[in-house]
């Protein structure tokens, strides 16, 4: 599936290596199938393919993943490359087709802490805004997304958060999705 995305031989070579490997495929096919972006795909992809690499380079089984293991995955990451937005989003993503396999036993939670103010925000966009549950669950889900990509676990971080943040979230996310839907982002 990965070769409907790259073509180069030798991109295809290195992204066959390490323990994330034989993985690639599905991923691929799930982002595919959920509809999302080709560009979207080629860069999780190839982010997963160097956390493959990276747990080989390690000597990590994919039975050993844990938080610690992703967030020094992350720092060592963020050191070499410039960060793309939503790499927790794209780990998160490979660990739970991981663990639908049972090679992971628990996808290592990066937002534990921001579950209830989640649940909080759907409580009010249903009961105070009256707004319908698509509507409710579309907003969720860019809430979910926005606090993953800025690395939000719990309401004290929210302080930190800027209005750059805000805009940059909406500036890289706008051109995925209609003119209509951009409002809700």
């Amino acid at each position: 599936m990965i070769d409907k995305f790259f073509s180069h031989p030798s991109t295809l070579a290195r992204l066959r290596q390490g323990v994330a490997a034989e993985f690639l495929d599905d991923y691929a096919k799930s982002l595919h199938d959920q509809g999302y972006a080709r560009e979207s795909i080629r860069i999780q992809v190839r982010l997963i393919a160097a956390f493959g690499r990276w747990l080989q380079h390690k000597s990590i089984a994919l039975q050993e993943i844990d938080r610690a293991t992703v967030d020094n995955f992350l720092r060592y990451h963020r050191r070499r490359l410039s960060t793309q937005s939503g790499e927790i989003s794209t780990l998160q993503r490979f660990l739970a087709i991981l663990c639908q396999k049972t090679i992971v036993e628990q996808v290592p939670d990066h937002a534990a802490e921001s579950i209830p103010m989640i649940d909080a925000y759907r409580e009010y966009l249903s009961e105070h805004r009256g707004l319908s549950r698509s509507t409710v669950r579309y907003c969720v889900f860019f809430a979910k997304r926005f606090l993953s990509e800025s690395c939000i676990e719990g309401v004290s971080q929210l302080a930190n958060l800027t209005v750059s943040d805000v805009t940059g979230f909406v500036q890289r996310h706008a051109h995925q999705h209609s003119r209509g839907s951009v409002s809700y982002t």
